[in-house]
Order: structure tokens, then C-alpha cells, then sequence
């Protein structure tokens, strides 16, 4: 039996402490939160995520995908319905594979980790925060918190990202590491929204079915994603920006890149073109900003036909062919500047941490140090929305208590 010490209360951490605890330690979780899961909590919007059933999980881990095979096939998604059904939390399965509980509620699922923590005597320190490790030759020989200092046979450590850092991910752990030595892969934010360097944006306005791609200054596609957006005060979110956010974030000059929506992705360019035609024939004596309510929504009119640079005012009739070409090819390539990605606290999750390749993927097990593990989302591999990178801190976190 090994005295074990895990920093970090999130789901990475407590799924550690359990897997730890079954197989015959002694743990205990320091955390300077006074709860756990505080990040936890707030997922899925307060419904918790837990996480996704997809066949095609692995597809949408965006880095260092191979890496985490080992703990996935451990402790799978349904190994993880399982468990929280076990727990007493019965489970739901909506759109795209996300699972969450049929409560809709996150307390449930972290109430009903705690009572299991409880239930195995799994120590916990709250409202201490961990300010440096101490090595000698592989191994770690002390940790040191703000109250106190441990002298634990195995550590590990699940503090998480610097996402959200008023639910404790501040990167302390990581600063913690590189002290002793880890490599630390640039942290970036993930899932977030993008900031533009435009005027008059349509804030509020929601577009479904749309294709965004971000072009680089070579007006080559770097990033592309199919679904629903949102235009916010500053920029865009919604759900296939926040993918795109987690494929760009590591492009240098993304302020030389441009967003573009194609509004109609179901149209070729020449089909398109014959719909205009229709519309103009049938419509022809009426105002052009009104003839395409039927195309597009009201505040988008006044956009694409600046860009396009055509006077809505005119009438339908008066429309030239060049003109209608360039109307054509504006609403299939609305363009943006892009500013930057939103702050890397406001994103969903961080990309980048602990390298890989400290790493041994098959037991979470530090390379450098014997009696040191990492779990969760401190290592260098995030994914897209959907439950997934839940999973991954409950499937690391497992594996790294287990492999004690």
C-alpha cells in the first residue's frame, strides 16, 4: 500500500483518488478550492457533459490523439455510464453521443462523486494550495503547500489548465512542474470564441447550417466546420467556431487570417446565381434589400451588400450581371478580418501543458520522476465540445490512480 498524495479536485483528480483507493492506497487530495469539481459544475452550461459514445471519439481529440489510447480503451465511455450509473446517477444520451444526467444537473454528478469518495475514506484538503515540489535524483521527496509539507510515497498531479481560473485552473501546477524540470508544451485557449476587426457586427443574430473557413494569408483553408454559429458584441462563438478555435490556435499572424461564411454551403456558386435570377425576375420591381428577405436574415442585407458593394435601395430589375455575380460570390464568401481568439480564461479548455513526452501513456506515469503522475487537463491534449474532454480527465485520471 502507497501513501498518495493527488493535487487537484476535478474530475482528472477524483477519478485518480478512486481508481487509487480501489486498488489499495492510502489517498489523499489537496485542493485549494473549498469544494470539488468546480469546473465540473459549471459544464455542459450546468448540465454536465459527461461524456461522448461516438465510435468515432478518438477523431475528435484535436492533439496528440494516439497518446491517449491506453486510458480510453481503461476506462472507456462506457465504462465511465457505467460507473455513474452504478453511483445512483441515472444517465441520458442526447444528439451527437453526449451524455449527461437525466437531472440535467451537475450537482448530481458531483454530489454522487463525493458520497463515493466519502465511502472509501478518501482523505481531502481543502483551501490549500500546492507551491513547490522538492526532487532528489528520479524521485519526488516533498511537496509543499501553503499550510503545510507532505512527504507522500507517489504524487500526482491533476490541477488542471489555466481555463476558467476562478474554478481554481489557474496553472499554478504547471509553473509547479516546470520548476522541476517538465517540459511544458505553450499553453493556447481552446474552445473559445473569436474576436473580429469589424464594425457593425449583427450581435445576437444565430445562423444555422452555414460552412466557416478561416483562410490564411495565402487564402489557403486552414480550418473549416459545418453547423451553427453565433455573431457576439465582438466577434463570433457557437459551436463550429469554438471547433475551429481549438484547429487555429497555434497559427502565427491569425490577425492576417479571414473568416469566411458561406451562407448558402447547399448551392453551388452557379446554382446560386439562378436563384438570384429568379428571385429578380419575379420580384423585379421591388427594393433589393427586400427581395433577399427570402435568402438571408434582415441584419445580414445590409453586410453582404456593403462587401458586395451594391446599393440596396435599388430595384431588383436594375441589378447588372456583374452585379449579381458579386452578390453571388459574397454570400458564399463572407469575409472577416480576425483579430485574435477570445482569452485563453474564457476558453472552454487548454491546449497545450505537460508534453507527451514525459509521459508513459499506458500508466500516466512521469518519465523524469518514478513516484509522479499527471492526469487530466495539466497534459498537452484537448478535443472538441461534446463531452469528450470530460472523458479524457475521467479515462487519465483513472488510469493514473490505477496504475499505482
Amino acid at each position: 500500500m502507497a501513501r498518495v498524495g493527488i493535487f487537484g479536485a476535478g474530475p482528472s483528480g477524483i477519478m485518480a483518488a478512486i481508481s487509487a483507493t480501489i486498488a489499495g492506497h492510502s489517498v489523499c487530495i489537496i485542493d485549494h478550492n473549498s469544494k470539488i469539481g468546480r469546473k465540473l459544475y459549471i459544464s455542459g452550461k450546468g448540465r454536465c457533459n459527461l461524456t461522448n459514445i461516438r465510435p468515432d471519439f478518438i477523431s475528435n481529440v484535436v492533439r496528440n490523439p494516439k497518446f491517449l489510447y491506453s486510458s480510453l480503451a481503461t476506462f472507456s465511455s462506457e465504462h465511465c455510464m457505467k460507473f455513474f450509473e452504478s453511483l445512483g446517477v441515472p444517465l441520458k444520451v442526447e444528439r451527437g453521443g453526449r451524455v449527461f444526467p437525466q437531472s440535467d444537473k451537475s450537482s448530481d454528478v458531483i454530489d454522487a462523486l463525493y458520497e463515493q469518495l466519502n465511502r472509501l475514506k478518501v482523505k481531502i484538503q481543502f483551501q490549500e494550495h500546492l507551491n513547490k515540489l522538492f526532487v532528489a535524483d528520479d524521485r519526488i521527496i516533498k511537496a509543499i503547500t501553503d499550510k503545510a509539507e507532505y512527504d507522500f510515497d507517489h504524487y500526482i498531479i491533476a490541477t488542471g489548465g489555466l481555463s476558467y481560473p476562478k474554478t481554481g485552473s489557474d496553472g499554478s501546477g504547471l509553473k509547479i512542474l516546470k520548476d522541476i524540470n517538465i517540459s511544458i508544451i505553450e499553453t493556447k485557449p481552446a474552445l473559445v470564441y473569436m474576436i473580429l476587426d469589424e464594425l457593425g457586427l449583427p450581435q445576437g443574430l444565430s445562423l444555422r447550417n452555414v460552412n466557416v473557413k478561416v483562410l490564411n494569408e495565402n487564402s489557403i483553408s486552414i480550418a473549416d466546420s459545418f453547423g451553427e454559429m453565433l455573431f457576439t458584441d465582438t466577434g463570433v462563438s457557437g459551436p463550429i467556431i469554438l471547433t475551429i478555435s481549438s484547429i487555429v490556435n497555434r497559427v502565427k499572424h491569425l490577425n492576417e487570417c479571414k473568416l469566411v461564411i458561406d451562407l448558402k454551403p447547399a448551392l453551388s456558386l452557379d446554382l446560386l446565381d439562378s436563384r438570384l435570377i429568379r428571385d429578380f425576375e419575379s420580384k423585379n420591381n421591388m427594393d433589393l434589400k427586400n427581395v433577399l428577405l427570402g435568402l438571408m436574415p434582415e441584419r445580414l442585407i445590409n453586410i453582404v451588400l456593403n462587401k458586395a458593394n451594391i446599393n440596396g435601395d435599388i430595384k431588383a430589375n436594375q441589378v447588372s450581371k456583374e452585379a449579381r455575380k458579386r452578390l453571388s460570390y459574397i454570400i458564399k464568401n463572407l469575409s472577416f478580418s480576425i483579430k485574435s481568439l477570445g482569452p485563453i480564461e474564457e476558453a472552454i479548455v487548454t491546449s497545450g501543458g505537460v508534453s507527451v513526452n514525459e509521459i508513459d501513456p499506458k500508466s500516466m506515469k512521469s518519465l523524469r520522476y518514478n513516484n509522479l503522475s499527471y492526469a487530466g487537463e495539466m497534459i498537452d491534449v484537448d478535443a472538441l465540445t461534446g463531452g469528450y474532454n470530460i472523458q479524457i480527465a475521467f479515462a487519465t485520471g483513472y488510469l493514473a490512480g490505477s496504475s499505482i
